[in-house]
């Protein structure tokens, strides 16, 4: 899965600016370019509220709950957050028209890790629509049809759908998204400096490769000074 880390970046500098400006009441300019970033603000709430679906997902995996309630928990969970999300984007809308004070930042969790979470949230449901168990089978009769999958193919679909945000290894594609070039890992002679992302709760440490007189490239030069100093540092 491909996240627009450099996006999720850029979207924090427009965070802390909000929050560094911040009068009492959200503007109609700041509404407008919120709602721009609708897919990462997604993101970032469900990403709050990321503990209520591991407790499900290792409830299911434990089998401490069926495959049918695991499905039925997992889709009503979902859908509720579409529900609260969409209402309050509402509530920013309406309460930014009459200039009350609204503590919308609080709902939303900024953290690196939370790029795509909506995408694995999708395709977890996915599995629980295709999901058709024989204890079903049995009560109405028939056979599984063309897409459904099994009790079996159900659990590692879950599995595998949640290891990836779990446990993969990002920072290749993290220093990807950014924009830094590749570095050679043959070059033995090659010397670096630290390049430290600070992002939310996350830092991540890159080494550059600089020339004889300890410059940077121009193209490292140039994504540093675009994401700015509060993103990025050189240590």
């Amino acid at each position: 899965m491909k996240i627009d880390f450099k996006k999720q970046l850029e979207f924090r500098k427009f965070i802390k600016r909000l929050n560094e400006n911040k009068s009492s009441f959200y503007t109609k300019e700041e509404v407008i370019q919120l709602e721009t970033y609708e897919i990462l603000l997604f993101d970032y709430f469900l990403w709050k509220r990321f503990d209520s679906y591991l407790k499900l997902v290792r409830n299911f995996l434990h089998c401490q709950i069926s495959g049918d309630k695991f499905a039925k928990e997992f889709i009503t969970l979902r859908s509720n957050h579409i529900s609260e999300f969409e209402e309050l984007m509402k509530q920013l809308k309406l309460i930014s028209l009459l200039k009350i004070p609204f503590a919308f930042l609080t709902e939303f969790n900024f953290n690196l890790a939370a790029g795509g979470f909506t995408d694995i949230i999708d395709l977890a449901e996915s599995y629980c629509d295709a999901f058709v168990s024989d204890e079903l089978l049995l009560k109405i009769g028939g056979l599984r049809e063309d897409g459904d999958i099994n009790y079996d193919e159900f659990r590692k679909g879950i599995e595998k759908t949640f290891h990836s945000i779990l446990f993969e290894d990002r920072s290749n594609s993290i220093e990807e998204n950014l924009g830094f070039s590749p570095i050679n890992p043959d070059n033995s002679q090659q010397s670096y400096r630290r390049i430290v992302v600070k992002t939310g709760h996350d830092i991540i440490i890159f080494q550059r490769p600089i020339d004889s007189e300890n410059n940077l490239s121009v193209a490292d030069k140039k994504i540093i000074e675009d994401l700015g100093e509060d993103l990025i540092s050189e240590s």
